[in-house]
Parts: C-alpha cells; structure tokens; sequence
C-alpha cells in the first residue's frame, strides 16, 4: 500500500558524521509507528557524513532520501533542496548533531494539526547550549520581539514543524531560516510554539559563532526591510528619494525667488549647493529602487538553488509502514 507520509523531517547535514548514525536510529525508533520520510541533505561535508548517509539509506530505502550539494551552501540551501524532495503536507526541519530529541515531532504535529496553524517551533526553556550561545540566543530573540513583536521565545529554535503549502510560497535563503516565524508572522499567519527538549551535541563542535551573530544581524535589517516593504525595494528608496528631494526642490525655488527678484542670491551659494545636493541624492535613490525592481522581477527562482550531486531515492511514493498517527 502506498500513500502520502504524514510529515516530511529534512535534516541538513555538515560534517557531523559522529553524529547522525545516533540520530537516525533515534528516529527510526520514535517514529516506527508513523509514516513519514527522512531527507538527509549532505552540504559539501568534507567528513564520511556522506558514507554514513548512504548507510543510512541502504539500511530503509523506503522511507530515506539523500540529497547530496556540490560545496557548501548554507543550511538555509539546504533546507530549500530538500524541500523539493518532500511529499506531505507538513515538513519539519530539525540539526543533525542530535540535540533535538525526536520525541517532540510528535507532538509538535499534533499541535499544528489540531490548532490548523501554519507553523509551529520548538521553545528550548531549558538549552543544553554552553553559556556564550544562551545568551547569543537570548540577544537575538530579545531583539526579534523588541522590533517585531512575534509572540514567541525561540524564533531561532532549530526544530520546527510548516505547512508545506505555506512554506513554498516563502523564500528562505542566505540565513533567513532564522526568521521563518517572524516571516509567516508578518505576513498574517498563525505561529506557535511548543516547549520541547534540549539536550547536548552528541559529538564535534557547533558551526555556529561569533560570526554567525554578526551575519545574523544583517539578515535581521534584510528581513524587516523586506517585510515593511512588501518586496519592493521602489518603496523604500523612492520614499528616502522624496524625503531628500522634495526639500532640495524648496532649497532652490527659494533661491530662484531671490535671484529672480533681487537680482542676486545673497552669497547663499552654500545654500544653493545644499539644495542642487539633495536633488541629486534624492533622484539617485529612486533609481536605484527602479534598478532593484528590475532585477528581482528579471531574476529567476531556479538562480538561486544550489547544485546537486546526486540523489538517493527509491520512490516518491513512500511505503505505509504502519498506521496513522
């Protein structure tokens, strides 16, 4: 019997190959009872990870598939690839260093199935994180709230549940997987969230520091410049256009005035200057707004997804190994 899996779990994998054999076995355990699919995307490791992915798959080709990417691309990327692999109507996105516990997919689906809203995120109240990430994380979702006014504690949290539907029609890349709540929360969408465990790094190191937080930062203003702005970047730039302009306008009509009346401007040549100045920087931003409209209505989707490798997969038609939830 075949049919749709309930949910689809896409893990981004780098170089965490001490890892995710642990991982995988967790949730072959937890979730033995649901039909689900795994989708593993190997990001350019440098590590077995890929060997041991490939174990993986060997092991339940059913219900695995491997996404391999030419380099290292980013997990935003990553998730964007593996999405493309995913055939239910609930996506979950998790890490691969095993400190998210599998247990609480479950009941984050349970949660955005019977609340029909659009995404639900994990609340790690208790991180198992060293001090320095703690606070990096509290920094960044005190900022979140403070400009943005989500409703949530751990925008950041890497376990997540989506409706697909929903998810498709958003882009992520660069590092905006840190801002999916915040984007489905400016666009009107339901977003909740679910305390869930937090538990050591089974093995390695983070991939995530100090510049991380700085990068994390510049998608932050890309974020809310995308948001406020409805995607059009005319709107921002033409209004700092008018805003400089309009005054340079006034500036030289006034100097008109007296050069038309007196005959001379009154040594406000510095005046003069300021004004022809604001003109100038205030027709430069309008085009540069009309100049980024171009290019995004130019520039096609597919631009932007990462090379893949190759891909393991047996089927899109996944098996029914068990009942539903």
């Amino acid at each position: 019997m075949t049919c749709s899996p309930v949910f689809s779990i896409i893990i981004p994998v780098y170089n965490e190959a001490l890892c995710i054999r642990q991982v995988h076995e967790e949730l072959c355990n937890v979730l033995c009872d649901v039909n689900t699919e795994l989708i593993y995307v190997n990001d350019g490791s440098t590590d077995n990870s890929l060997q041991v992915l490939t174990e993986c798959y060997s092991q339940h080709p059913e219900w695995v598939t491997v996404v391999s990417l030419y380099g290292r691309n980013g997990k935003a990327m990553a998730q964007r690839s593996g999405l493309a692999y995913a055939n239910s109507d609930y996506v979950v996105f998790m890490d691969a260093d095993g400190q998210d516990d599998p247990e609480d997919i479950l009941r984050l689906y349970e949660m955005i199935r019977s609340t029909q809203s659009e995404i639900v995120v994990g609340w790690r109240q208790h991180r198992a994180s060293p001090p320095f990430y703690r606070i990096l994380s509290l920094i960044f979702n005190w900022m979140i709230r403070l400009f943005s006014g989500l409703p949530i504690h751990d925008s950041n949290s890497s376990l997540k549940i989506i409706r697909k539907s929903i998810l498709n029609s958003i882009p992520i890349y660069s590092g905006h997987y840190r801002f999916l709540p915040y984007l489905f929360y400016s666009r009107g969408l339901s977003v909740l969230e679910c305390e869930v465990h937090h538990r050591p790094r089974i093995a390695g190191i983070s991939k995530y520091g100090p510049m991380k937080t700085l990068e994390g930062l510049w998608d932050l203003v890309t974020i809310f410049f995308l948001s406020r702005n409805h995607l059009s970047p005319l709107r921002f730039f033409g209004t700092l256009g008018f805003m400089l302009g309009i005054p340079g306008i006034i500036i030289c009509i006034y100097i008109s005035y007296l050069r038309l009346t007196y005959g001379y401007i009154l040594n406000r040549y510095p005046f003069l200057f300021l004004g022809v100045l604001l003109i100038l920087a205030g027709l430069q931003l309008i085009c540069t707004g009309l100049l980024a409209e171009l290019f995004i209505y130019t520039q096609s989707p597919q631009q932007h997804m990462p090379l893949i490798r190759n891909v393991l997969q047996k089927s899109k038609n996944i098996i029914n190994r068990c009942s539903d939830i």
